[in-house]
């Protein structure tokens, strides 16, 4: 549903190369993190990222998600979020 993949860095992925197709379908003006407490991930490195691509970050740990219909959103569970940086 994002812009694009990068997030998936912040969770343990490696990108084969710096021309690797990131782009995805842009269904959303947010960026996703699955899996948030698993990999080292920490709310630190969703600010930093937020605050690089200016962008809210849904960062949900395993067994919570988000749902979006009609341009709201709603959280299941204990999601983090990184509003620009913050």
């Amino acid at each position: 549903m994002t812009p694009d993949i990068q997030t998936s860095a912040l969770v343990g992925d490696r990108f084969v190369n710096k021309n690797q197709d990131i782009i995805s379908l842009g269904l959303v003006d947010f960026a996703f993190v699955p899996h948030f407490g698993r990999f080292g991930t920490n709310f630190t490195g969703l600010e930093a990222y937020s605050q690089e691509h200016q962008m809210d970050v849904y960062a949900c740990p395993d067994g919570t998600g988000i749902v979006v219909e009609n341009e709201k959103i709603e959280c299941i569970g204990e999601i983090s979020i990184a509003h620009y940086g913050k």
